[in-house]
C-alpha cells in the first residue's frame, strides 16, 4: 500500500527493535508494551511533519492516541482496522519467529489488543479520524484490495 501510493510506512515495532538501546531490547523480550514516553518519541520523531504515511502498530493505548492526534492532520486520516479471529492471529505471529512471539506472549498481546483497541478507535473517531473495519482474512493481495476500496470510499486515495 505504501509503494502503491508513494507513502512512507512506519512500524512502531521496527523502530523499537532497531533503536539500538539495550534497555528497549530487554523490554521487548518480555512481550510487554514499552513506556509511552519511549514509543511516542520514537514514533512521532519518525513521522515528523509528513502526513503521507502508514502507521503500523501505533497507537496502542489512549496516551499514544492523544499524542498522535496532537501531532498529525486528522482531517485526512483513516484508521484501517484489520478484523481477524484470534486463531489466525496466533498462527501468523508464530510464523514470524520474533523474540516477542512465543505462545504465552502472543496470547497476552491478543488480550491486551482486545482490551485496549475500542477505546482508542472511539478516541480517534471523536477527533476526526475515519475508522474503517476491513476483513483481514485471506491472501495479502485480497486484503490489499479491500484496504484500497476503503481508502477510495473515503477519498483518502485514488482513483476517485
Amino acid at each position: 500500500m505504501a509503494a502503491r501510493h508513494d507513502w512512507r510506512w512506519i512500524s512502531a515495532g521496527e523502530l523499537l527493535r532497531n533503536a539500538g538501546d539495550p534497555e528497549i531490547t530487554e523490554m521487548l523480550k518480555t512481550g510487554r508494551l514499552l513506556p509511552n514516553e519511549i514509543t511516542n518519541k520514537l514514533t512521532l520523531d519518525a513521522i515528523g511533519d509528513d502526513n503521507d504515511i502508514i502507521l503500523d502498530g501505533y497507537p496502542r493505548n489512549l496516551n499514544q492516541a492523544e499524542a498522535l492526534v496532537g501531532h498529525i492532520d486528522v482531517g485526512s486520516s483513516i484508521a484501517i482496522v484489520l478484523d481477524l479471529d484470534a486463531a489466525e492471529v496466533e498462527k501468523r505471529l508464530a510464523l514470524r519467529q520474533r523474540m516477542e512471539d512465543d505462545p504465552e506472549k502472543i496470547a497476552y498481546r491478543i488480550k491486551l489488543y482486545n482490551d485496549t483497541t475500542q477505546p482508542i478507535l472511539d478516541y480517534l473517531a471523536k477527533h476526526g479520524v475515519i475508522v474503517e473495519h476491513v476483513d483481514g482474512s485471506g491472501k495479502p493481495g485480497v486484503i490489499h484490495e479491500r484496504i484500497q476500496e476503503a481508502l477510495e470510499k473515503h477519498k483518502i486515495a485514488g482513483p476517485f
